[in-house]
């Protein structure tokens, strides 16, 4: 956050005792939004920021972010894959979910196991959650500082690239914007 803080004017929405208040004050000078896969971006929302042009996600996930209201608007998302994948890997590697799965823990075929993703996000089977050999662990296998720094940093990077003109360098919806107008 200190690198945001150095670089630019934030204003924190998430911190605001009313945040509604906030969007009333700045909503027409907001530019770029940083947010997560968690918290997203609403349409409501970006319908209150009418000179918004960026949304940069620090996570893989960005289904809580209105791609199509943005994509309406030219607004260009951009999220943090691939500095993920080494710690999602090395706890993927043990993570396979099926009904298969389910069945070889229900039987001992399988002693035990832990759970990082699951089928029907964001809940886990309920026949999981019953199951003493079974560790559920839901998303935290990007959660090492190394990986956090790396998905900050590249925040700051598409960030900079935007207000440097150029494009941002994990954009997800650059090709439909680009499309549209």
């Amino acid at each position: 956050m200190s690198t945001l803080e150095e670089s630019y004017t934030l204003h924190r929405h998430d911190l605001a005792s009313d945040p509604d208040a906030l969007v009333r004050e700045v909503g027409a000078r907001i530019e770029a939004v940083v947010t997560t896969g968690n918290k997203g971006l609403k349409r409501g929302l970006i319908e209150r920021l009418p000179n918004l042009r960026f949304v940069a996600s620090s996570g893989v996930g960005y289904d809580s972010i209105d791609i199509a209201a943005c994509t309406e608007r030219g607004i260009v998302v951009a999220n943090t894959p691939d500095v993920l994948t080494n710690d999602v890997a090395d706890i993927g590697l043990a993570l396979i979910l099926a009904t298969a799965l389910i069945e070889a823990l229900k039987t001992g075929g399988i002693a035990g196991a832990g759970l990082d993703v699951f089928a029907n996000e964001p809940g886990p089977n309920a026949d999981l959650i019953a199951m003493e050999n079974v560790e559920l662990y839901p998303h935290h296998a990007s959660g090492t500082v190394e990986t956090r720094d790396a998905m900050a940093q590249l925040v700051v990077d598409n960030l900079a690239a935007l207000f440097a003109g150029r494009s941002p360098l994990t954009p997800v919806n650059l090709p439909a914007v680009k499309a549209a107008y």
